[in-house]
């Protein structure tokens, strides 16, 4: 299986990578989500009720490639507050 290229160009410039973002508005509003490139799958996209992602209530979800991470974006229409570079959990 080959290794997946991301080009940081095509990304929505309101989404961070490998940063830990409280959702201020839109789906899940109050939980917090953090995207992370794995170069053999695609962007894991975790969210959460806590800011350590140590809770039952964390789960994931994945996008194959930069315009499936825009439009998951898009479609929960978040706004996110992201916070400063916090080495928080263990999900990554």
């Amino acid at each position: 299986m080959s290794e997946l290229k991301i080009d940081l160009s095509k990304i929505d410039e309101k989404i961070k990578l490998d940063r830990v973002g409280k959702i201020l508005t839109g789906r899940d509003q109050g939980g917090y989500v953090k995207v992370h490139f794995d170069s053999k799958v695609g962007f894991y996209i975790f969210q959460s009720n806590s800011p350590k992602f140590d809770t039952p209530e964390t789960y994931d979800g994945w996008a194959e490639d930069e315009e499936s991470l825009n439009l998951f974006f898009k479609q929960c229409n978040w706004t996110i507050d992201w916070l400063p570079d916090l080495k928080l959990g263990s999900v990554w």
